[in-house]
């Protein structure tokens, strides 16, 4: 609004600039008429000058609008992007009415929410689940005491099993992958805070892993206990 003022200032100092350069010609030259001319022009410069306040007075009013709709808009947008992540992408966090999961290859403390991967033999890295896709993942049940949460949710999903054959040895054997169904369950209480699943079920619709190969498995506690 200053810079408008300013702007509008100038061009009339300007403009009566001009009109004392066409005054003083004229008067050199001896021509009566233009000796109106300074007092015609005067009244406009004024006119001018008057007009600006007012023009400026009426800026700040559509100034704010324009502010108003812009920061209204702005947590609308970002509240539904950060929506749409942590529901499309792997890894967000997890809290206490929403179970995560560890994925020991990655990090040993750190709950995910619908991972892409999940190592299940943490101890080896021997067997594990990869591209992983989850179709449900549930939060936990809020029971009738206020700020109570009773931990009972489930987590489904599909992806690829990976395990190694150990031939002849696990460190110079190779990974088999089959496709998997997966369903987590038993949700704790974390020391740390927060809630975690506490263990992965499989199933094999295609192809199957070796016999006796494990079906379920325990998942860590991400405070470590």
């Amino acid at each position: 609004m200053t810079r408008i003022a300013t702007r509008r200032t100038l061009l009339t100092g300007a403009s009566l600039a001009v009109a004392g350069v066409l005054i003083t010609g004229c008067s050199a030259q001896g021509s009566s008429s233009s000796a109106s001319a300074p007092a015609t022009a005067a009244p406009s410069a004024t006119q001018s000058a008057t007009a600006s306040p007012t023009s400026a007075a009426t800026t700040p009013a559509a100034t704010p609008s324009a502010g108003s709709g812009s920061s209204s808009s702005a947590p609308t947008a970002s509240s539904t992007a950060g929506s749409s992540g942590s529901s499309a992408s792997g890894g967000s966090s997890a809290d206490a009415s929403t179970p995560g999961v560890i994925d020991c290859g990655k990090s040993l403390s750190q709950l995910e929410v619908r991972p892409t991967s999940i190592l299940l033999a943490c101890s080896d890295g021997t067997a594990g689940l990869l591209d992983l896709t989850w179709s449900h993942w549930g939060s936990n049940v809020t029971s009738s005491s206020p700020g109570q949460v009773v931990p009972s949710a489930t987590a489904t999903g599909t992806g690829e099993f990976f395990l190694n054959n150990c031939n002849p040895n696990c460190a110079s054997g190779h990974d088999q992958d089959y496709p998997v169904h997966v369903t987590l369950s038993v949700v704790y209480n974390s020391a740390g805070g927060g809630t975690y699943f506490g263990q992965a079920a499989l199933t094999w619709p295609g192809s199957k892993p070796p016999a006796g190969t494990k079906s379920t498995y325990t998942l860590p506690d991400p405070s470590g206990a």
